[in-house]
C-alpha cells in the first residue's frame, strides 16, 4: 500500500527534522535510498527549503581514523 503525503505534511516533517532521514521518520517512513530520493524530488517540486539539513552518512576525518 502506497501512502501519499501532501505538501503541508512534508513541510511539517521537514520543519521538525534536522536531516532527510528524520524527516522520513516523522510520518513513519523507512529511510532508504528510494524514500530519500522521493523526498528530495518532492522538496524540489514544491520548492521547500531544506538547506539546513545536516548531511546524511558517515564523515571520516583524520582524527578518528588514527
Amino acid at each position: 500500500m502506497t501512502v501519499e503525503y501532501d505538501q503541508e505534511a512534508v513541510q511539517a516533517a521537514v520543519a521538525a527534522a534536522a536531516s532527510p532521514d528524520e524527516a522520513l521518520l516523522v510520518p513513519g517512513r523507512e529511510p532508504n535510498r528510494c524514500s530519500r530520493r522521493h523526498l528530495c524530488d518532492r522538496l524540489a517540486e514544491w520548492a521547500i527549503d531544506a538547506s539546513r539539513f545536516r548531511p546524511t552518512g558517515t564523515t571520516c576525518t583524520k582524527e578518528p581514523l588514527e
